[in-house]
């Protein structure tokens, strides 16, 4: 028995080193992600008509890691390979959000099954009934950020209907009034 303790000790460190959910950071939110995603609920899915913006309420860990996609923002949108890999690292894992937002219209977190629960009961004209005047379904990943703080990458995607939705890759810029978006790109639609 003791001559297999090494070899069975040696098989659970494999088998944990191939955990790849155990072995990722999960890096904490930032206080300015809500600063960042708050700019952006208002300047890019807030309308006139909009009372509430309906997010996720943890984030979308979504991938800029394609070397196409990486160039088209580098060259596009302005950020830097640095900026692109404090996105990376933002987006490990998924992470919970908070109330934490600071937005023109009324910001309400919803759990995943929650959401799947009023698609069951009536699909998105039930989602509208009980969030009317919204955006649609609003996810976000982590935000990434400039070596010196003052730009930032993050995804959003919005969803009002079936085949009906969209995401984005939007950078924001700190000014002295507070974020702003200066650009993004839409990486998909249907």
């Amino acid at each position: 028995m003791l001559r297999l303790l090494p070899a069975m000790l040696l098989a659970v460190l494999l088998l944990a080193a191939c955990d790849d959910d155990a072995n990722a950071p999960n890096p904490p939110q930032l206080s300015e992600d809500y600063d960042v995603y708050s700019a952006l609920l208002d300047q890019h899915f807030t309308a006139d008509q909009t009372e509430r913006v309906v997010i996720l309420d943890s984030t979308e860990v979504y991938d800029l890691s394609h070397p196409d996609m990486r160039q088209y923002l580098i060259t596009n949108l302005g950020v830097t390979e640095a900026t692109l890999q404090s996105y990376d690292t933002a987006n490990t894992a998924k992470r919970q959000l908070q109330k934490k937002f600071d937005t023109i219209a009324e910001a309400i977190l919803i759990n995943e099954s929650d959401f799947r629960v009023i698609l069951d009961q009536g699909g998105w004209e039930e989602f509208h009934t009980q969030y009317p005047k919204s955006s649609g379904l609003i996810t976000l990943s982590g935000v990434g950020y400039a070596a010196d703080g003052n730009t930032a990458i993050v995804y959003a995607s919005n969803m009002v209907g079936f085949l009906a939705g969209s995401g984005i890759c939007v950078v924001l810029e700190r000014t002295v009034d507070g974020w702003n978006v200066m650009n993004y790109t839409i990486v998909w639609v249907s």
